[in-house]
């Protein structure tokens, strides 16, 4: 049998997250997520990088992004996209208060009734 195993530098678990920002200056919406930053600049030093998210289908575009510079992404697509507000009341970026509006749901070792061995994603952990 023919090992298939892929191998990596590192690997990013976590939520997309459908950021909110509200100011002094104004509302934005950004693509966010500790996952999508980290995978990001890991793959622009040149490393190897595996991402694993969950997200909503409207959201897919940031998982593109992230193929398109050479990162494996596993996602799960989800209900809804982790969504967050964050409230900045002073211009001091370090004052904040952040909601969490929605969430993609927990990540778990896998879904019942489903073995590991039979996926098509990663056998450790599924999004």
């Amino acid at each position: 049998m023919e090992n298939t195993a892929k191998f990596y530098d590192i690997a990013f678990l976590g939520h997309y997250t459908k950021d909110t920002i509200i100011s002094s200056t104004g509302t934005r919406v950004i693509d966010g997520g500790a996952f999508n930053y980290g995978s990001n600049v890991a793959a622009r030093m040149g490393l190897k990088v595996a991402a694993v998210t969950r997200l909503a289908k409207e959201d897919f575009h940031v998982a593109e992004k992230l193929k398109g510079l050479g990162v494996d992404v596993f996602a799960h697509i989800s209900s809804q996209s982790t969504c967050l507000r964050l409230e900045y009341p002073t211009s001091n970026l370090d004052e904040r208060v952040i909601y969490v509006t929605s969430s993609a749901g927990p990540f778990t070792p896998y879904p019942s009734g489903k073995n590991p061995s039979q996926s098509n994603c990663c056998r450790c952990l599924y999004a």
